[in-house]
């Protein structure tokens, strides 16, 4: 690995150089002949492969926040029905009171 690092010299890059090779033991296997193109050229691919997992995993986070908000939207519509239902019930609760109340004094009045 030190051989490597003596030979390579790109751009202030050696310690990426470094961590690549530490991270994939392929580079590790690159000895003094390589030359320092083909390295970097290496390396790039690693870059592009990494690029395009990324990207794939901020399109899955973004698909999972999408699912989450609609999920939220949907409940908070179901909440907003149950609202109106519950509302709805005491209104009828309400006029059902109500009327019976004002039949029952009806029935009072003309009694008596």
């Amino acid at each position: 690995m030190s051989n490597l690092l003596k030979n390579i010299r790109l751009d202030g890059q050696t310690k990426f150089v470094h961590r690549m090779a530490t991270i994939d033991p392929k580079l590790d296997s690159l000895n003094e002949s390589s030359d320092a193109q083909s390295v970097e050229k290496t390396l790039q691919q690693k870059i592009e492969v990494a690029k395009h997992e990324a990207e794939q995993i901020i399109q899955k986070a973004q698909a999972r926040a999408e699912a989450v908000e609609q999920q939220a939207v949907v409940k908070e519509q179901e909440a907003e029905h149950r609202r109106a239902d519950a509302f709805q019930q005491k209104v009828q609760e309400g006029y059902e009171t109500g009327f019976n109340k004002g039949t029952n004094e009806a029935q009072h009045t003309m009694l008596h």
